[in-house]
């Protein structure tokens, strides 16, 4: 790029920097007060949007984050009392699980259950499965195996973590990380 000393008018350096940025992918930002011909500052703003696109709008192609974070009371009735990670989406409508995994942070006492469920409504057609989990008497990060090429997935349901078994003890914290889609049927 050309020094700014170079050209007779700020805006043209203006332009000439946002045209270099297009092999860099660096933009510096400049406000419309800063142009002394506004359709400089048109010009300038077209070449920001070729590199800054906007969001996609919300449809069923884009992916959804959620974290759950799980008390140790809720684990030890997790298998009677599920816990909804994600609502329903509607009719017409269904959960895609994209990945899952969970974190458990150990405190002292391991869980007597070991294997986390995701579940649509909290009955058997399961999405993700994590075995020798909970029982653990250490730190642990695992990823839930899918299981939705086995299960199909169930319309306008919500998404469920229940253990396969209530346990009497454990102390440990759970953070479950799903990544999903909304899919219309």
């Amino acid at each position: 790029m050309q020094p700014q000393k170079e050209f007779h008018q700020k805006d043209a350096f203006f332009i000439a920097e946002a045209i270099d940025s297009l092999v860099t992918t660096v933009l510096i930002p400049h406000d419309e007060k800063e142009f002394h011909d506004k359709d400089a500052f048109i010009i300038w703003q077209k070449i920001q949007a070729i590199l800054i696109p906007p969001p996609p709008p919300v449809n069923s192609t884009n992916l959804l984050f959620v974290k759950i974070s799980l008390t140790p009371p809720q684990i030890q009735n997790l298998n009677s009392i599920p816990v909804l990670a994600i609502a329903a989406p509607g009719a017409n409508k269904a959960i895609r699980l994209v990945e899952a995994s969970a974190n458990l942070a150990f405190v002292l006492v391991a869980y007597t259950s070991s294997t986390v469920t995701l579940t649509e409504n909290g009955v058997a057609s399961s999405q993700g499965v994590l075995t020798f989990f909970l029982d653990s008497i250490a730190s642990n990060f695992k990823s839930f195996s899918d299981q939705s090429l086995i299960n199909n997935v169930v319309n306008n349901s919500g998404l469920f973590i229940q253990a396969t078994a209530d346990s009497l003890v454990g102390d440990s914290p759970v953070d479950v990380y799903i990544s999903y889609r909304i899919i219309d049927l």
